[in-house]
């Protein structure tokens, strides 16, 4: 125990002394000081520690700057991206996989892939499955119509090249009514 905090009290502590009312008066007076400290204490380490964040958070976006993927060549980039597409299929609209997952990265990205045609030539449509039910059948035109314009969206990005694309429906009228929309 530092000299700051010597007391008369220091040969009681973790003893099973029981203080009489005039030491407990004694005691509470001798921790207002210290209570005090303790606080000022912490008030300076919730400031440090907001200057520490903010100082964390500078050096990192900072830092970002320097990352080395920042400096790949646009066209290396395309490669990349191009080898991260399915192989033996085509590609499935979905966030999780290359393409869309690219876009996902960082705009940077984002832009380039929209801009790499030969990301979007093959797709593959699934609509909507499960059991089929008429009362349903509203629903899933309304998915069916939303991914169609997805892919719609991901066949223009293709340009002019070349395209593969499978379809596949669980229930016959659900691709009738996506070929009709196509058509």
């Amino acid at each position: 125990m530092t000299a700051a905090l010597e007391s008369s009290f220091s040969t009681l502590l973790n003893t099973n002394y029981c203080p009489n009312d005039a030491e407990i008066a004694e005691i509470r007076s001798l921790l207002e000081s210290p209570r005090i400290r303790l606080r000022e204490l912490e008030d300076n380490i919730r400031q440090f520690q907001t200057q520490r964040d903010e100082l964390v958070a500078h050096i990192a976006t900072h830092e970002a700057l320097l990352s080395p993927i920042r400096r790949v060549p646009v066209d290396i980039l395309q490669e990349i991206f191009l080898a991260c597409l399915p192989e033996g299929r085509n590609c499935v609209m979905s966030a999780n996989d290359a393409p869309l997952l690219l876009g996902r990265v960082c705009s940077h990205w984002r832009t380039l892939a929209y801009q790499t045609p030969a990301l979007w030539t093959r797709l593959h449509i699934v609509q909507p499955g499960g059991l089929y039910s008429p009362s349903l059948e509203a629903k899933y035109q309304a998915i069916s119509l939303l991914r169609l314009s997805a892919a719609k969206d991901w066949l223009e990005r293709s340009g002019q090249l070349p395209l593969s694309l499978s379809f596949s429906a669980a229930y016959g009228y659900v691709l009738n009514f996506a070929i009709s929309v196509w058509s």
